[in-house]
């Protein structure tokens, strides 16, 4: 079977949120650092730096993605917190596409949120669940 010269869909394989993502220039190896999925800050809005590592497949051609990290409003007020847009001009077909990238931004309330990858037309292709908290004092013990 031949594949068609044409744009494919990109398959992702990877979105995963840490403290940073360092990429070996001498060997192509990615080191993620720090992986979680839960924010805890004191007060909101707070200050957060993301590390996100995404990996794909399939990406033959040129593709606008876009990174979007979403409030959860349970599908009723969802809230887009920021974007950032990355254009991919792939000529390998097999290859897989890794890239590293850091997000500053504020976090606006403790709640649900989904740091998404969209690729046009397909709409979003990954997500990723953060769960922004305020943590809890531990239980005081009576003696």
């Amino acid at each position: 079977m031949s594949v068609g010269r044409e744009q494919q869909s990109i398959k992702p394989l990877a979105l995963v949120v840490c403290d940073s993502v360092n990429a070996d220039a001498s060997n192509g190896k990615f080191h993620l650092i720090g992986t979680f999925d839960l924010i805890n800050a004191a007060t909101y809005p707070a200050a957060a730096k993301l590390g996100v590592y995404f990996a794909a497949t399939d990406c033959r051609g040129k593709h606008s993605l876009q990174l979007k990290l979403v409030f959860s409003g349970e599908g009723i007020d969802d809230e887009e917190v920021m974007s950032a847009d990355i254009e991919l001009d792939e000529p390998d077909p097999i290859k897989t596409i890794q890239l590293a990238l850091e997000i500053v931004s504020q976090i606006p309330k403790p709640g649900v949120y989904y740091l998404q990858v969209h690729c046009a037309p397909d709409g979003c292709i990954i997500e990723r669940r953060l769960v922004a908290q305020q943590p809890q004092a531990p239980p005081q013990e009576n003696i």
